[in-house]
């Protein structure tokens, strides 16, 4: 479509072990974590620069919700200590006032 995001996170708070349990698709244990974040959403034409969707000055607060777990063979990984994110869902958005 010729477009580009050009958003920004703003902030992100509210950070909350929801749940820990076995994912039954896999059989793993995991932690389910929800987040609140501020947003800004926009999405530039990749050649002019101009906004075609979105507004630079509309900050919304998105809630988010992610499932991650711990690979044992990646413990030791540097940049992830052996975790991963195996789902992840934005789950309301609205304007922030």
């Amino acid at each position: 479509m010729g477009l580009r995001p050009d958003g920004q996170v703003l902030d992100i708070r509210g950070v909350d072990i929801q749940r820990a349990s076995i994912y039954s698709q896999l059989e793993i244990p995991v932690f389910v974590v929800g987040f609140k974040a501020q947003e800004i959403h926009v999405y530039r034409d990749s050649k002019t620069g101009e906004i075609k969707a979105g507004v630079e000055d509309r900050i919304q607060q998105v809630t988010y919700v992610m499932v991650l777990t711990r690979v044992a063979e990646e413990v030791f990984n540097p940049e992830t200590g052996g975790w991963k994110v195996i789902d992840f869902a934005r789950a309301l958005t609205r304007d922030w006032i």
